[in-house]
């Protein structure tokens, strides 16, 4: 049996970063900092919809002892 999706899907991912890189610094010196606040970015939210899933795992599994 496949494991239940926890987290962003692939295509929520990819639709958050091209989202977040729609303005990219014209500056050469300002890209990695730039990129390394989308990586958190993406981080941040991935783990936003991480909790969101094992949340509603909790509740389901302490529903289900009655």
């Amino acid at each position: 049996m496949a494991e239940p999706q926890v987290g962003m899907s692939r295509t929520e991912l990819e639709r958050l970063v091209r989202w977040l890189v729609r303005r990219p610094p014209g500056d050469p010196a300002k890209l990695v900092p730039f990129l390394a606040e989308v990586l958190v970015e993406v981080v941040e939210e991935n783990n936003k919809a991480v909790a969101a899933h094992l949340a509603g795992r909790d509740a389901r599994e302490d529903g289900e002892g009655f």
